[in-house]
């Protein structure tokens, strides 16, 4: 996925694989999220099972009642359905690249 942000130099690159990830975050059941970490940014390869909903299975490990992370993504397969906490609602769906983000721009992927 490429990011643009204007006014940055590149200075340099760092690659990690999902072969070998830094983490692995078990959801309470129905999936898993791997992180890697290049460049010091926090880069996130979720596997979301059917039946899987972040205020099941994710909320009881994050404590709080919405995701507090701004996110930027891909959608290899499947759908997923994100409902914001002032009720906007949006679907990705294959091949669909989205965002979502608290205040500001995102500040990772």
């Amino acid at each position: 996925m490429f990011v643009q942000q204007k006014g940055l130099t590149m200075t340099g690159i760092d690659a990690k694989t999902f072969d070998q990830p830094d983490e692995v975050r078990p959801f309470a059941s129905h999936g898993q999220m791997e992180i890697v970490h290049p460049g010091g940014l926090t880069v996130g390869r979720g596997t979301f099972e059917p039946g899987w909903r972040w205020s099941e299975h994710v909320k009881p490990i994050a404590g709080s009642d919405s995701c507090q992370a701004s996110h930027v993504g891909y959608m290899v397969s499947g759908r997923m359905r994100v409902v914001m906490d002032d009720g906007t609602e949006s679907e990705a769906g294959p091949n669909t690249g989205f965002a979502c983000f608290r205040s500001g721009p995102p500040r990772g992927l």
